[in-house]
């Protein structure tokens, strides 16, 4: 995730500049909104490029997440994973809780199991990330839980490099991309060389 700020304590100039920029919309940042929404939409169609257009709006969502953060917005990693919490996981799990109702609502020989049968397919889903043969349609909420983890993910890295950069010396900046590269690293192995895929990984059931 792409950061605009490379310090935690922002400068009038840009408190100023960010203010201005809160209180209207970014027109290009919208436009890539749009255009990235049309890809995803078009990816899961039956067109020819299906496969290319799939890869390229996701990187793009990211991207303008990164651009929007702000590290000084929040005060700790608590107060962050406050707000992101009410922001993202908050409406993530009443959408999926709307669409499980919808699913159970087609499948009662599901419902018939029993409890446990009932209640694993949303379990397993919202809160693993992993498919299963009876699929309540989650599976595109993929994106909000992981915007969140990212987030938090990039703000630890971020902290880290501060608290590293003051203990060891060097940049901050140095510092946050080599930790990025070790995570990075870490979970590319993991996810290849593992004995079970990590949560909202390909593969993953």
């Amino acid at each position: 995730m792409v950061s605009r700020s490379n310090c935690l304590t922002p400068t009038p100039a840009s408190q100023a500049r960010d203010g201005e920029a809160g209180s209207a919309r970014i027109a290009w940042v919208d436009r890539a909104k749009g255009w990235g929404m049309i890809m995803v939409m078009a990816g899961h169609g039956d067109i020819p490029f299906r496969l290319a257009l799939s890869f390229v709006p996701v990187p793009i969502f990211f991207f303008l997440s990164g651009y929007l953060y702000h590290e000084w917005k929040y005060k700790d990693i608590r107060q962050l994973i406050q707000v992101r919490a009410r922001t993202l996981l908050v409406p993530y799990l009443i959408f999926a809780l709307l669409n499980y109702g919808v699913w159970a609502a087609f499948h009662p020989a599901v419902l018939a199991q029993g409890w446990g049968a009932a209640m694993h397919p949303l379990v397993s889903q919202v809160i693993a990330g992993r498919r299963t043969d009876e699929d309540p349609y989650l599976v595109p909420y993929w994106f909000i839980l992981c915007l969140f983890l990212v987030e938090v993910l990039y703000a630890l890295t971020a902290r880290g490099g501060e608290f590293l950069a003051k203990r060891v010396g060097g940049k901050s900046l140095g510092w946050r991309v080599a930790l990025i590269a070790l995570i990075t690293a870490g979970g590319f192995n993991y996810v290849h060389h593992g004995d079970r895929p990590l949560p909202r990984s390909p593969g993953s059931r």
